[in-house]
């Protein structure tokens, strides 16, 4: 084999490895985005969310009624 095929080779094999990595890690920190526990400080207290309502507003009503800590974090589960 030519030198050039075989740095070619290195390079695809460095760039599919780099690719599979941060897959890996992004499918990681999404698994435990979603396992994370929502506790309300009033379970038995029925929420009504909205038809059509914005992850926003969602976000917003769950911080307002005890069930969120951080609203970005939620937000960015529904966008994944």
């Amino acid at each position: 084999m030519s030198l050039d095929k075989i740095q070619l080779n290195y390079k695809i094999k460095i760039g599919i490895g780099t690719i599979l990595f941060l897959t890996a890690g992004v499918l990681s920190l999404y698994s435990i985005i979603l396992n994370w526990d929502i506790h309300c400080k009033n379970p038995d207290h029925l929420i009504t969310i909205e038809k059509g309502a914005s992850a926003n507003s969602v976000a917003k009503l769950l911080k307002k009624e005890l069930c969120l800590k951080n609203e970005g974090i939620f937000k960015i589960a529904l966008t994944l």
